[in-house]
Formats: C-alpha cells, structure tokens, sequence
C-alpha cells in the first residue's frame, strides 16, 4: 500500500488524474505493477542567482543538492523547503585534477577527526537537510578511510540515518558501498543530465533517464541549475503524465524501491571525471 501511496503523493498535478487512486488498487481493479519512478537532483545550489530560485519554482518533487557556506544557501533552502523540495547537502570532496572546491571541502590529508568536523559543520550550515551527496571528489570517493569517516557522520546525524547518493564522479568509487557497509540509505545516479550543456543532448539525457527507470523500475539523474537544464525540464517535466512515470524525492523514490521495484543501476560505461 504504502509504495502506492508514495507514487501519487510524488506525482505532479498534471499527471495524477491519469493514475488510479490507492482505493481502486487495493480493491483488486488494477493489476499492474507500479509505476516506473525517477528522482532529479539538481545539485551546486547555493549561488545567489535568479537560476537557483527558478529550480526551486518547478512544479514537481526535485531534490535539491545545495553547496555548504554559500551566499545563499541558507535562505533558498528554506524557500525550497517551503515550495515542498527535498533538500540534500551537495559536500565537496577532492578530485583528480585539483579544481577548486571552494569553502567546507574534504580532502585526502585530513585526518578522520577534521573530515568528521568539517562534514557536521556543513551539515550544520543546511536547514532540513535529509541526504547527502558528493561535489566532484573523483579522487576522495575512491579513498575508503575518508569515506568511512564521512559515513560515520552521516550515519550519527539523525535517526533513522540520513541518505548518501553516490554521484559516481569516477568508476573507482568505494562510496556506495561504504555507505551500505554503516547501514545508510544509499543509491547511486544513473544519469548525467547537463555533462553536455546543450539542450538536445540534456533531452536525449532526460529520455535515457526515462528508459532506465522502465527498464529497472526506478533511476536517479543528476543536473545543474543551467538555463538549459532548466528549460528542459519544465517541458519534458509536463510530458511524465504521458509517458507514465512518476517522479518521486530521493527518499520517496528509496522507498518506492524498497517495497519492492528494483534498485537503480548504473550503465553508464565512462564514469564523469572532474
């Protein structure tokens, strides 16, 4: 009962009418199984600009990814809160190339004891955060003491623990598994949306998104707060109804899997580097 609670309340308003209600399902009038469910993360909120307040006026259930100790992360997610957004802390983590990680950030010389205080101090800076995800950190994901240690943060938060999405920003990371090992919620994206910042191929993105979750019952895309990205969502977003799937928050969507549709599986076969 409850998965099929969770896929109408996750539906957007122009696609519920075309699904039946929990009492017809439960009155044997539909043997189907539920519907395929996505979960979009928008991640590297935070910034103080208008893109970021236009993420969070869409009209469906996104899970918002914001950056700690931004000029307006504070206040956009209390807003997106408000607007009925899931919100996430998006926690920068070392990569291969050393591009800048800007304020809060982990990095493979810190001990465990400054890895641990850095990640609460982030989780501190984020109002009504449920999860967490990794910015860049192709290099610190693959390093399973670091990873250990962010988990173990993650796992004290709150209880029932937070949720960890691996972004798999590179094919060696251990921080799915390592998050499973401390007994977190956890999943792993499917979908780049926007690596390509044009907006045919964030489309032709959105559409893989959609045969992924048919194929598996569910699947997980991560994107930026791009104009393009943007754009494209506001018109494929209108199209879920049509296409039956539904779009769920992260944890609506672990729960969706969790009674019973399968995990979200990656395939992609070049992991994004940064």
């Amino acid at each position: 009962m409850w998965a099929a609670v969770l896929l109408l309340l996750a539906l957007p308003p122009f696609a519920a009418a075309e699904v039946p209600s929990v009492l017809e399902m439960e009155a044997g009038g539909y043997d189907e199984a539920p519907l395929p469910a996505i979960a979009i993360i928008i991640d590297d909120m935070g910034h103080d600009n208008g893109n970021g307040r236009e993420v969070i006026a869409l009209d469906a259930p996104l899970t918002l990814a914001f950056l700690p100790h931004r000029a307006a992360t504070g206040r956009h997610a209390a807003e997106a809160h408000r607007q009925g957004k899931e919100i996430m802390l998006h926690m920068p983590m070392q990569n291969i190339y050393s591009m800048a990680l800007g304020e809060g950030a982990l990095t493979e010389d810190m001990s465990d004891l400054q890895i641990k205080a850095t990640l609460q101090n982030a989780l501190d800076d984020i109002p009504f955060v449920s999860g967490v995800n990794n910015h860049m950190g192709s290099l610190l994901t693959q390093d399973r003491r670091a990873m250990s240690a962010v988990m173990t943060i993650i796992q004290q938060a709150r209880i029932p623990p937070l949720y960890f999405i691996d972004s798999r920003t590179t094919a060696q990371t251990v921080a799915l598994n390592t998050a499973l090992d401390h007994d977190i919620p956890a999943m792993k994206r499917d979908v780049f949306l926007d690596h390509v910042v044009e907006r045919e191929e964030i489309r032709f993105q959105f559409k893989r998104l959609i045969s992924l979750a048919r194929k598996n019952g569910t699947a997980i895309a991560i994107g930026h707060p791009y104009r393009e990205t943007i754009d494209v969502l506001r018109e494929e977003l209108a199209l879920l109804g049509e296409a039956g799937v539904t779009i769920a928050s992260v944890s609506g969507l672990m729960q969706i899997a969790q009674d019973g549709t399968p995990a979200s599986v990656d395939y992609d076969r070049i992991a994004k580097r940064f």
